[in-house]
């Protein structure tokens, strides 16, 4: 464990260190592109990746495949992104690295990627007809994207082009009366018009471009009273669009703002600036526009800002850093000028009309962040855990008193006594094991924990080495991670509520699985304990290598006292016959749920188990003349011992895999074999929900939860099928390490990471397997 724990935090610190050494921010590059999502946020994406900002923070996203800068963007009703060409770099370190020393080639892309804002990913789009940079971008009220202009590489272009996302068709629009590069666009009405930019001859373009889009003609009209590049287009829907800022090539800014009346197609004075702005952000606020930022002239950057009110402008407050060419946003928290030479944006508070810098987090504040959010988080897994262990530890107390562990004992010694040789088949380990086991089996997670930790407090009663793991506590804890399950009840209802037409369909994949995996547990641990030897047993003078743990029992009046074991009559087991009954019953329940007509009776009682075994265990007590209430109790401080005892322990763990995670170290492992698992049909989507399972519970549900309910995938396609079945047909199992072994205060584990990880990798392929035979 010491190994894990310090291999986990190595790794994280190793990959945050170098992503911090090689950090950029997009926002902050040339040629990065922003674009307005549906819900508010922007999304920024450049060479160095790619994030979101709502206006109070910055939060990482997916990076698309072909990392790319100066591409067109589109943002879309449905909240999803279009990049649409610009200029493509490879990925990975010797990128990184000829990029640090300026040695990159640039390549022009027709590449079109679609960033899917509910999955959280990106998918390859239809191309462009032809490789083009910095198109002008506009998306139509009918949700079509309208791509203009750009430049080759070495000369503007005068192509036009209408796409449909939905339908992932191009339309080749009339090209335009003339070529243009570094334009404003905007729509006056539902009319795209073209101001401004870079012609062939390198000249400032002196006519206004007009696309009729009833009429699938341009038109051209006078331009503005000065040709002008840098600047901002805005529409004012009661006045027309408005014209601010720019330069005429000759690096004199204009400080004239100018708009075009749509009716007349003539341009009229709308104030005049305080002063020229050269690649100032711009935007709306209340219906007035704004203007931040920018240049004058040869000068240094501005930290002016100007609003205007009705025909004139007026100063607002000065910004506390430069921003040029920076990008005006409205956000969900109101105006912001995003990048512009500095990472981060500014915003402006409307109310006080005040600006603030909010800059994104840092590689290495990611990971102290990672760090501390994960400590909280161990705490408030753990404290959510006493209730649930108080309850079930109280109950299988009552169980235990009336002679339940008794009875199973003796039901499945046959089985058990092969499974656990080491362990006596009286003894309460083996009915904690069996309650364990059955939880699992059914899908109470919550249940099976309580169980699982009283089964390893038993098993440590057996143990002579105290701190190491034996033969049966390694063999438990890899079958409790891979337990066949009958009934992943979890799983059915998230699939249910996610608008699954079969949300019991995972029934036989998941059987399938977890049957494949928990052979392999047991074989696995089995073959391996040969190769990991429990060590020599500690003197009577000398004290254990590992402290002794703290346990919750009352302290024994001789060293050598027996462990507590069930009655005399436990130690006879029942007839053969019995016992095949008894599994025979258990085993009827398989084909059960694989009829197609018992589906929605098994999905129906799904919310009665729970109420059921409390109950259950409960009248058996009663019945049994056990005096509940006090067992209970009795047994209920147990729990509420163990899991505060816990809380150590889980800090360690997840405090390493939060770390991992926050470090990029793991999106970086996904990145590198996505490519290859994909071949044998682990999609890409799915990828990251195998390798999370064993580390992160709650990483891997977000994950499952993302997949099935994007409408582009669905619960009911291959994918959604796939990641249903890793959810229900795995454990997480370094969770189950820490809780388990923490209890007992199990230093070595010796072989038990290693047996449960192969079972892990079982219930993978086989769940591919069983997926890709039914579903593929």
């Amino acid at each position: 464990m010491n190994r894990i724990f310090f291999g986990l935090v190595l790794i994280a610190f190793v990959f945050a260190a170098w992503f911090q050494i090689t950090w950029s921010p997009p926002e902050a590059e040339q040629g990065r592109t922003v674009a307005r999502l549906a819900d508010g946020r922007a999304a920024v994406v450049g060479y160095s990746g790619a994030s979101t900002f709502d206006g109070e923070r910055w939060e990482p996203l997916e990076a698309p495949a072909t990392v790319r800068r100066s591409a067109g963007s589109a943002g879309l009703p449905d909240g999803d992104l279009l990049l649409f060409g610009g200029y493509a770099k490879e990925r990975g370190v010797l990128s990184t690295l000829r990029r640090l020393f300026a040695l990159e080639e640039l390549t022009l892309t027709n590449q079109v990627e679609r960033f899917d804002a509910l999955a959280g990913r990106w998918t390859s789009a239809d191309p462009m007809p032809i490789a083009i940079a910095e198109p002008h971008v506009l998306t139509l009220p009918d949700a079509s994207v309208l791509v203009l202009g750009g430049h080759d590489g070495e000369a503007p272009v005068t192509g036009a082009w209408r796409y449909a996302p939905d339908a992932g068709m191009w339309e080749r629009l009339p090209p335009m009366p003339e070529p243009r590069a570094q334009a404003a666009v905007a729509l006056m009405g539902d009319d795209p018009v073209v101001v401004g930019g870079i012609t062939t001859d390198g000249q400032a373009a002196s006519t206004l471009l007009v696309y009729r889009m009833a009429k699938r003609a341009w038109e051209a009209y006078p331009g503005p009273r000065m040709p002008r590049v840098g600047h901002q287009l805005l529409e004012l829907p009661a006045e027309g669009v408005l014209l601010v800022g720019g330069e005429n090539l000759v690096e004199q800014a204009l400080p004239s703002a100018e708009i075009l009346d749509p009716v007349s197609m003539t341009w009229g004075i709308a104030g005049k600036l305080s002063q020229g702005r050269i690649g100032a952000a711009a935007g709306l606020v209340d219906g007035e526009a704004v203007i931040v930022g920018g240049r004058s002239g040869r000068g240094a950057p501005l930290l002016t800002s100007e609003a205007r009110f009705g025909e004139s402008w007026q100063d607002l407050a000065p910004i506390a850093e430069p921003r040029l060419s920076a990008v005006g946003v409205n956000t969900r928290s109101g105006f912001a000028a995003i990048g512009g030479g500095e990472p981060g944006a500014t915003v402006l508070d409307a109310d006080r009309g005040t600006w603030r810098t909010v800059r994104p987090t840092t590689p290495m504040e990611s990971l102290g962040m990672g760090i501390i959010d994960s400590a909280g988080a161990a705490v408030t897994l753990a404290i959510g855990l006493i209730g649930v262990m108080t309850l079930f530890l109280g109950l299988m107390k009552v169980g235990e008193a009336g002679g339940l562990l008794t009875i199973l004992a003796k039901l499945i010694r046959p089985l058990m006594v092969r499974l656990f040789p080491d362990v006596p088949p009286d003894h309460p380990a083996m009915g904690a094991m069996v309650l364990n086991m059955s939880a699992n089996a059914l899908g109470l997670g919550n249940a099976a924990t309580p169980f699982g930790i009283r089964a390893m407090e038993e098993l440590d009663k057996l143990n002579e080495r105290p701190g190491t793991a034996t033969n049966a506590m390694a063999l438990f804890l890899a079958i409790n991670t891979s337990n066949v399950t009958i009934l992943p009840t979890g799983v059915i209802a998230l699939r249910a509520a996610t608008g699954s037409a079969d949300p019991g369909g995972i029934l036989v994949t998941t059987l399938f699985a977890t049957l494949c995996s928990t052979a392999v547990a047991i074989v696995a641990s089995k073959t391996m304990q040969r190769f990991t030897p429990l060590g020599p047993l500690p003197t009577a003078d000398s004290s254990p290598h590992e402290p002794e743990p703290v346990t919750t029992e009352e302290p024994s009046t001789s060293p050598d006292e027996e462990p507590e074991a069930l009655p005399d009559e436990a130690s006879a087991a029942y007839p053969g016959w019995v016992t095949g009954l008894a599994l025979l019953a258990l085993f009827s329940l398989i084909p059960l749920a694989l009829l197609p007509w018992t589906r929605p009776y098994i999905e129906a009682s799904v919310p009665w188990l729970i109420p059921l075994i409390v109950l259950g265990l409960l009248a058996f007590g009663f019945f049994r003349n056990v005096p509940v209430y006090e067992t209970f109790v009795g047994g209920a401080r147990d729990g509420f011992q163990v899991a505060v005892r816990i809380i150590p322990f889980l800090v360690g763990i997840l405090v390493a895999i939060g770390m991992f995670r926050a470090s990029g170290a793991l999106d970086a492992f996904v990145g590198l074999i996505g490519p290859w698992t994909s071949a044998v049909g682990l999609p890409g989507e799915a990828l990251p929900m195998a390798l999370l399972r064993p580390l992160s519970g709650s990483g891997a549900y977000g994950v499952l939860v993302s997949i099935i309910a994007d409408p582009a995938i669905g619960p009911d396609s291959y994918a959604g099928y796939l990641v249903s079945t890793f959810q229900g047909s795995t454990e997480t199992t370094f969770y189950v390490l820490a809780v388990y072994f923490g209890a007992v205060g199990i230093k070595r584990i010796r072989h038990a990471m290693y047996a449960a990880l192969t079972a892990d990798l079982a219930g993978v392929i086989a769940a591919v397997v069983i997926c890709t035979l039914l579903y593929g």
